[in-house]
């Protein structure tokens, strides 16, 4: 069975990927499926313009009321309580609003009815579709070790600069009105560094860097079309041609901006001390080396005191 995960960060990506992926004659991206347990497609925006899409109603048919469907946004919500428990979510966000069962027993429960669920979601896609491989973009990777384990998946392990994530982050904190202090994603960032270099080295992950995906989309797309066993098309390049059929998912889906470039923005938008919250862990530096991102703490210093002239 062709079925892929992109485990990753928010703000680092994986909304591009997706898209790209989608524009592969034999690829079919669905988004996130967290959003099948607390919004309805009739109620929304589906990636190809329309509110109460007709395809994704009757997908939402035959998910409705699944056990399994709901425990992937229970997961989530439960995973994203644990690492930021003092986030504050904006109004177009979808948070529990329900009192969430933080223990291990519930976790673990609710993790192996994800995995399920996320099973029987890309098998009732594949069911309507005619193509072979379905994509999935919860991004939890946590979900991914335990769908490593399980069998039946690929994984594709996107990462971003961690400065770049949280700029990402703390720009889209300011359109909706809400704050992202960099205190609060350097344990997210952490924690999925640690988890990451713990499934990488499976035959079945395949690490793809965000930079590099936008500097060479070419041989990017090349590597993972080679890992998913099929052939590059150069309709991947032009990720905007067919927008396909996504849940949720954030406001590229819609603009008119057909250019593949890399965002580079915290050079610009962060301040000294956000930039050395990130460069001044030293764990956290040790890790993203490991995934190919080298910061010198001992640089950013010097950057410091210069008056941060960059």
């Amino acid at each position: 069975m062709n079925n892929v995960y992109i485990a990753t960060l928010p703000r680092s990506g994986s909304t591009l990927l997706g898209m790209m992926l989608n524009n592969h004659p034999d690829i079919f991206h669905i988004g996130e499926s967290s959003y099948w347990g607390k919004i309805s497609p009739d109620d929304v925006m589906c990636s190809c313009g329309q509110i109460g899409c007709s395809f994704l109603h009757s997908i939402n048919e035959r998910l409705t009321n699944k056990e399994s469907v709901d425990a992937i946004y229970e997961f989530c919500c439960c995973i994203d309580k644990i690492e930021e428990p003092d986030k504050v979510y904006h109004k177009l966000s979808l948070p529990s609003n329900k009192q969430l069962d933080l223990s291990e027993e519930n976790l673990d429960r609710l993790l192996g009815l994800s995995c399920e669920g996320l099973g029987l979601i890309t098998s009732v896609f594949r069911s309507v579709l005619e193509r072979d491989i379905i994509v999935d973009n919860t991004k939890n990777i946590i979900i991914a070790e335990k769908l490593l384990g399980v069998g039946g998946w690929k994984v594709i392990l996107l990462t971003r600069d961690p400065r770049g994530v949280y700029v990402s982050s703390k720009n889209a904190g300011i359109r909706k009105g809400v704050s992202r202090p960099v205190s609060m994603k350097i344990p997210v960032l952490l924690n999925f560094a640690q988890k990451a270099l713990g499934i990488i080295d499976s035959e079945r992950v395949l690490h793809v860097r965000y930079e590099d995906l936008c500097l060479n989309p070419e041989l990017e797309l090349s590597r993972i079309c080679d890992f998913l066993g099929i052939i590059f098309s150069s309709s991947m390049i032009s990720f905007k041609d067919d927008k396909g059929h996504t849940l949720m998912g954030n406001r590229m889906r819609y603009d008119d901006n057909t250019l593949i470039s890399i965002d580079e923005s915290w050079k610009t938008d962060l301040t000294p001390e956000e930039i050395y919250a990130i460069t001044g862990c030293n764990d956290l530096v040790n890790f993203y080396a490991s995934l190919g991102y080298y910061m010198k703490r001992k640089e950013w210093n010097n950057e410091i005191a210069k008056g941060f002239i960059i």
